[in-house]
């Protein structure tokens, strides 16, 4: 899979979102994970590849050596709204753990294995239009390209960044849920324990 969706400096990409999202605490990073992974699979989000699951395009994995992991992981999925040949949206999810360790705690009188992290997730989203280069590779329509995003084609586009933009922040309400951080709208109950016990 292409490590990078984007046309570098090409007008159809339309930037919608950028934040990111910080952990300092116990985590057990794997539930973490697969919650996040089944969220963006619930919303609809793919594999740029077309494969339903396999978002992840980067994994590297360090032991320091104080015996403590460190983490890059790169995600990379897409949405095509209406399957549309023309729209799609882009999410670039990039997650940094450093100074990961194996820790217990209790609960509910209970020992459970878990993750001591620091752990940063880094979300990117974009509106790609002309995502398959049907119009760039068209001898006719070619020429009409950017007269047709920016003169018709601009209000749905508009549209669609605002849609994107949600999508991602609710992937940030999400994340921030699981986490146990503040979010600015009360969120629906999520079916694990928040720390993922």
């Amino acid at each position: 899979m292409s490590m990078e969706l984007l046309r570098p400096g090409d007008e159809r990409d339309i930037f919608a979102a950028k934040y990111e999202v910080e952990k300092q605490d116990v985590l057990n990073f794997k539930n973490f994970y697969k919650h996040m992974h089944e969220w963006l699979e619930d919303e609809g989000f793919v594999d740029p590849e077309g494969m339903k699951d396999k978002f992840e395009s980067f994994y590297f994995e360090k032991l320091t050596t104080s015996g403590l992991k460190e983490h890059r992981i790169w995600w990379r999925c897409v949405f095509i709204p209406g399957e549309s040949s023309y729209v799609r949206y882009v999410l670039k999810i990039d997650f940094q753990n450093l100074a990961m360790k194996d820790t217990e705690i209790m609960h509910h009188g209970q020992k459970f294995k878990t993750n001591s992290v620091d752990a940063v997730v880094r979300v990117e989203a974009w509106v790609q239009l002309d995502y398959q280069d049907q119009w760039q590779k068209h001898w006719f329509l070619k020429h009409f390209d950017s007269f047709f995003r920016r003169r018709i084609f601009h209000e749905r586009w508009e549209e669609h960044k605002r849609e994107l933009y949600k999508k991602a922040y609710n992937f940030q309400k999400r994340m921030k849920q699981f986490l146990e951080q503040k979010t600015y709208e009360p969120m629906p109950k999520i079916f694990r324990h928040k720390r993922g016990v």
